[in-house]
């Protein structure tokens, strides 16, 4: 499915029932207070190790650069995030727990950072929050110039990941919210997913896993070719994307 396909698959499957945004809304507009639900949740987030378990594919990396997935998974070395970079997910992580927080202090949340795996064990990842109504709710972050577009429709990449805990969890529908870390701006987006949704997720998964099966990498993006790109340079493993005999040069690497 191409970038188009996929833009047009997540409007059609988006639709404008703001529900989180209206209870976030009116918790504000009333004595917004924490209750100790919501700060005990915060404080042990804080100090929090990373998801435990056995090497699968990231659930936050659904529908994005296939041979980043693998090589990922198989264990190559990554670039060190710039202190601007650790600076913008520091930021991301605090907003994700405001939003955490008040939907637990105000009661619409029920349960916050849900491990699953999904696919038979293909792709782990945890779910932002869980919804008193049983929906998946994942909280995304970006810049205005990002933000004008997520606003207008969904990044299909994000359907995606949200696709992935819904089918671990047994749930059918998911909120997307953006918050526009510039001016506090905030939308939502509702996805009803689909049996189609789930297969087509699941098959890219098992693309990944075949690959690393097999010992190759996924062939790497028309947009990353020439190696001058935003989207090559702004990958964590552009260093070692071309050119390398990956097979030989890492073959212990690929049992793991």
């Amino acid at each position: 499915m191409g970038f188009a396909d996929k833009i047009e698959a997540a409007q059609s499957h988006a639709r404008g029932d703001h529900r989180i945004a209206h209870l976030y809304e009116q918790w504000l507009s009333g004595s917004p207070k924490y209750t100790t639900q919501a700060k005990d949740f915060a404080y042990g987030e804080l100090g929090s190790a990373p998801m435990a378990g056995p090497r699968a594919l990231r659930a936050s990396e659904g529908g994005m650069c296939p041979r980043m997935r693998v090589m990922r998974l198989i264990g190559f070395r990554q670039a060190k995030p710039t202190p601007s970079l650790q600076n913008i997910f520091a930021t991301g992580s605090f907003l994700h727990l405001k939003w955490q927080m008040a939907g637990l202090s105000a009661g619409w949340l029920t349960e916050c950072e849900v491990p699953f795996y999904a696919f038979d064990g293909l792709v782990r990842g945890k779910a932002d929050a869980i919804t008193e109504w049983g929906a998946v709710v994942d909280f995304k972050t970006a810049g205005s110039y990002f933000y004008r577009s997520f606003a207008a429709a969904p990044k299909p990449a994000h359907v995606d990941q949200v696709i992935a805990a819904c089918s671990a969890l047994g749930r059918t529908k998911a909120h997307l919210i953006y918050e526009n870390k510039d001016n506090g701006a905030y939308t939502e987006h509702v996805i009803d997913v689909t049996d189609e949704m789930i297969e087509r997720v699941r098959t890219d998964a098992e693309v990944a896993a075949e690959a690393k099966a097999a010992k190759r990498l996924p062939p790497i993006l028309e947009d990353c070719a020439s190696g001058d790109s935003r989207q090559f340079k702004g990958c964590f493993f552009h260093e070692q994307c071309h050119g390398a005999d990956l097979t030989a040069t890492f073959e212990g690497m690929w049992d793991k």
